[in-house]
Formats: C-alpha cells, structure tokens, sequence
C-alpha cells in the first residue's frame, strides 16, 4: 500500500513552465527549516511553442517526453504530476465589481457564502469557447465599508467585491493540456506564469509597497502589479526576448544561433554604455568569411527593442489606475532581464528604480546557484504556490477538526508557521 503523505516535507511537487524558447521543469518540496529545497531540474529547447502557444504538438511532447526522461535518469525523479504555468496572448485579464443583496443581513458572512459568491461571478464570466483561469477578490464592500480584505465574521445587507479575473481561449488550454497528457503527466493546478514569478522573486515589502513584476520570457513578456498585497493588474504582452534575438538576425544577417549568442554573450540594453570602437567577429557558415561586427551596433539593436518592451511596460502601469507611488518600483525576472543594463533602461523609461529579481531568499542553503537564474523563476513559484496550497489544506482541516482532536490546530500552526509564509499567504486568499 501506498505510503500516506501528511505533512508538507514529504510533498514533492513538480513545477512546468512551457516557453517558446525553452520547456522548465523543478521538483522540490519544503524543508525543516521553511526553505524550498530543490530536489531536481532540467531545461530543455522548446520546439513546438510560440508566443505562449502549441504550434506543433509533436514537438511539444517529444520536449516533455525528454524533461520527464532526464528528471528520471539524473535524479530518480518520475514525474507523474505537475502545477503548470501558462502565459500567451490568447489570455485576456479583466477588473470588475459584483454586488449580491444579502437574504439575511443580521448573519455573519460564513466562508460558503464568499465561496459561492466567487463561483457565482466565474459562471457569469465564462463565454462559448473561453474559460475562467482565476478570480482573484481584491477587496470587499459591506455596505458603505469598503476596503475589507477579509468578510468573513462581518454582517451586512449589502456585499460588494472588486475582482481581478482572468480568462483564456478554451482551445490554447485544452492543447497545452493534451500536450502534457500525450507526455504521460496529469495536471495538478493551473496557474498565469506572472503571478507564479511574483510568488518567486518579490519580497513582502514590496508588495505591500507597490511594486511591478516584469518577467521577460522568450514568446512574451508578463506583467503583475501588486499593491497593498493585492494583485491589481495582470497582463501578457505578445513579444519577448526571441524578438531580441530576431531582430539581430534580421539586422546583422546572422543565423539564429549565432543572432542568440551575441545577445547572450555581448548584449547590452544601453548603447552608451559600449565602446564604439569594439568589435567581434563571426564567421556565419564554414565556408563563409568571417564577418566583423560592432558591440554598439548589436547593442543598439538590442535597445530599440528592449525598449519598445519596457514602454509597453509603462503603457500599462499608466492604465492599471493602481494609486500611486509604487514603492517597489519594477522587479524584472526571466531570461530577457539578464541582458546587461535591463534594469538601468527599465529605471529611466518608467521612472521607477527597478531591480532583477531571483527567488534565492526562498531557497535552501544548499541550491545550486544554477538555480537562481530569473529564467528559474516561473517553475519555482509553482512550486511555492503549491505548497503555500499544501499549508492552506492543513490548516483547514485543522480547523475542521479542533473539536475532535484537542490541540491539533496549535500544534499544525506552530509546526508549518515557516519564514516563507510571508511571502506567501496574501496570495488569492
């Protein structure tokens, strides 16, 4: 029989982040001392994906196929289930407000009632051919008292929620979905690759503060703008480090490969930065020449576009209506903001200090520094949102049981009340 698992260090949970460029796969679980501990990981090549959507199936699950074989073959790791992430622009976000007229005002507002309101607005969400992925309460009105996070206890006649939703084209999540079937592996949850990134990287402060999460993926590039630890704006943006690496090929003639190793190895998002007068060479073919090359050429190639990114970045905040300062200014994350200078770029378009973010604050002494890559950072929130999940359950059934068992939900408490939980436990509560 099946060894039981019952407490969230014996929980392994496997996090999925398909990319156009690249198919991310962590497995890891909590350990004593509240950390994450990594317990394997593997990157491969993604084929089958562009801008966030299967275009080739085969290809998609031959890459998975591959992950789940290399897990198996260097950590002993079969991967049977996973917590997926999903991003693309076949994803649309929305901020609306719903108000029911309660039947009986005088009784306290239970967790059911929150329950069913919430289920309430994700039926009226969904459309033919388009799915509810999140709803997400921001706050609540109870009668003229508005700003409450947490109804449940209060009385009213009135209850009112402003919601951040976001929905999806059924057909791009059932494909993402078969895909994985097709590799052999059951779906545990499905969660929008910006919020699994802002689980990762951002401190308390900061979204309490005021803060934007920008995770620069290769098909696109992801936004979460959190305030008062409420997430307030979510959007997808439909380009991302690939068009970089496009951009290059098309400007320079290069191959592809060549075009992503010297944005990799030379790219620089502010040309002024780079000396005029240095160059590299390439040689495009074996039996071609070898072709010289200006590094603030291939910088200014880089920014014309970094910043076409980091604008649209701006646009956005600037029609989010969140209230400003935000304190946190912008945490860039994913491979794209590891081009040299991002940050610096991203502070003077935006006007926001801004900083590249790695979930290594999150991790266990031991990680890899591999590991603390941004381009980590959506797999390893999926796997924090799942165990921030795990913790969630136990306390519920704790709750459930404390008249059964005296003392069970102080001891729970007290042994799963970790350092992360901080980070953690304002998320879609």
């Amino acid at each position: 029989m099946k060894k039981q698992v019952d407490t969230l260090e014996e929980r392994i949970h496997v996090g999925l982040d398909i990319g156009t460029t690249k198919i991310a796969m962590v497995a890891g679980r909590l350990n004593g001392d509240g950390k994450l501990e990594i317990l394997g990981h593997q990157i491969v090549q993604s084929k089958g994906v562009r801008r966030g959507t299967v275009i080739n199936v085969q290809k998609t699950v031959d890459g998975l196929k591959e992950l789940k074989m290399k897990m198996l073959k260097d950590f002993g790791i079969e991967v049977g289930i996973v917590h997926l992430g999903i991003a693309g622009k076949y994803i649309e976000s929305l901020n609306i407000e719903h108000s029911i007229i309660r039947k009986n005002p005088n009784n306290m507002i239970t967790g059911q009632e929150i329950n069913d309101f919430l289920e309430t607005v994700k039926q009226m969400l969904k459309q033919p051919g388009r799915d509810v992925i999140h709803i997400i309460p921001q706050e609540y009105t109870i009668n003229d008292e508005s700003g409450i996070t947490d109804p449940i206890g209060a009385v009213g006649s009135r209850l009112s929620c402003k919601i951040h939703a976001a929905v999806a084209n059924i057909s791009a999540i059932e494909m993402l979905k078969n895909c994985v079937s097709m590799a052999d592996m059951d779906i545990a949850d499905i969660m929008l690759e910006p919020l699994a990134s802002a689980e990762a990287v951002l401190e308390e402060q900061e979204k309490e503060g005021g803060v934007v999460l920008v995770d620069i993926g290769g098909g696109t590039t992801d936004i979460a703008i959190i305030k008062e630890n409420i997430i307030r704006h979510v959007c997808v943006i439909p380009f991302g480090g690939e068009a970089v690496t496009e951009d290059l090929k098309n400007g320079l003639s290069l191959l592809k490969e060549e075009a992503e190793l010297c944005k990799v190895n030379y790219g620089n998002a502010i040309p002024a930065d780079v000396n005029p007068n240095e160059v590299i060479a390439f040689q495009a073919m074996k039996n071609c020449p070898q072709r010289e090359f200006s590094l603030r050429a291939i910088s200014e190639i880089i920014s014309a576009r970094m910043s076409e990114i980091l604008e649209t970045v701006n646009y956005e905040i600037n029609i989010s209506n969140v209230t400003m300062p935000l304190i946190g200014g912008i945490v860039l994350t994913g491979g794209g903001s590891l081009i040299k200078n991002t940050s610096q770029l991203s502070s003077y378009i935006t006007g926001l200090p801004s900083r590249v973010g790695t979930p290594n604050h999150l991790l266990s002494h031991d990680t890899s520094s591999y590991l603390l890559s941004p381009q980590y950072s959506t797999a390893i929130g999926l796997l924090l949102n799942a165990i921030k999940n795990d913790y969630n359950q136990i306390i519920l059934n704790n709750r459930v049981n404390e008249n059964k068992v005296d003392g069970i939900k102080e001891k729970k408490q007290k042994k799963y009340k970790f350092d992360i939980w901080g980070n953690l436990s304002n998320f879609f509560d």
